[in-house]
């Protein structure tokens, strides 16, 4: 009986180790997960901050040149004279690169919105991994997704209002309306400077 004992004794042990080794397997898979989703966390916000480092630093070098649009507008004396003409020909090339701009902004959200798409179904097709460690990534990725949108409708608006006021002064200059021009350049100046005070730290 010793014999079939100590075979029974062994088996058990190996069920053990077996058992150890598989709960072993599972905590490295849900490691490696985890590290994977930092990494990827990472490399989202570092695509993410130097995405928005770039958009500030354009938006304060627009924001620049409409500035001196608008100094130039407010030291026109004559609405029909050659520096009227001068200045609509500056206004209309403005409006043009704010509009360009635009463009590009709005192209260059879709792809972080498809990116973040991508890392969420990415996530979901990881499969055979904990469910817990899967949701929190993909809990993760679009938690960054809301604070990328928001950050984006922000700059965004301020770029429309600039344009707005471009084309408002574009049509005052072309009516020879001084009142409205006077409007058109308030609202340009006060856009001016606060994108400067937010973004004076890229300005070099």
């Amino acid at each position: 009986g010793s014999l079939s004992e100590r075979k029974a004794e062994l088996e058990k042990q190996l069920h053990e180790k077996e058992a150890a080794l598989t709960k072993l397997e599972k905590q490295m898979k849900l490691l490696k997960l985890k590290k994977l989703l930092a990494e990827k966390k990472l490399a989202l916000q570092n695509l993410l901050a130097s995405k928005a480092a770039g958009q500030d630093r354009s938006a304060a070098e627009d924001a620049k040149a409409t500035a001196a649009v608008v100094t130039q507008l407010h030291g026109l004396k004559d609405l029909k004279g050659v520096d009227a003409m001068k200045a609509l020909k500056t206004v209309q090339q403005q409006e043009k690169t704010v509009g360009e701009r635009l463009a590009r902004l709005d192209a260059g959200q879709k792809k972080s919105e498809a990116m973040m798409t991508a890392a969420v179904q990415g996530e979901l097709k990881a499969g055979g991994s904990s469910k817990d460690a899967l949701e929190k990534g993909k809990k993760m990725i679009q938690e960054l997704e809301k604070r990328e949108k928001r950050k984006f409708a922000k700059v965004r608006a301020g770029q429309q209002i600039e344009l707005e006021g471009l084309k408002e002064a574009e049509a005052s200059l072309k009516g020879h309306d001084g009142a409205a021009l006077q409007k058109s350049l308030q609202k340009l100046d006060q856009l001016s400077k606060s994108t400067q005070a937010k973004s004076g730290k890229f300005l070099y």
